[in-house]
């Protein structure tokens, strides 16, 4: 074997890693596009519940507030039937 057909041997070799490597990157990018598609449902579900939480305290905030004034209310007019009996 001559040096040329030395190196056709090679640049044939180097071919067919390449065409290996060239799958084996179109594998890893349609791995990742799946990755990231799951990822951005996760990330789109996790938004969904903390905005469901957010409006759930939002909502327990504002009826506990409205307790809070109906019980000054409440004691307000106990103090004043008390004051009312002396």
């Amino acid at each position: 074997m001559n040096n040329e057909e030395k190196i056709l041997a090679i640049l044939e070799t180097m071919q067919t890693d390449m065409s290996g490597m060239q799958a084996d990157m179109r594998d890893v990018k349609d791995r990742l596009t799946i990755i990231e598609n799951d990822h951005g449902k996760s990330l789109a579900a996790l938004h969904d519940g903390y905005k469901m939480l957010y409006e759930i305290s939002k909502d327990i905030r504002h009826d506990v507030h409205k307790l809070n004034v109906r019980m000054e209310r409440s004691e307000s007019k106990i103090f004043a039937l008390e004051f009312d009996k002396r």
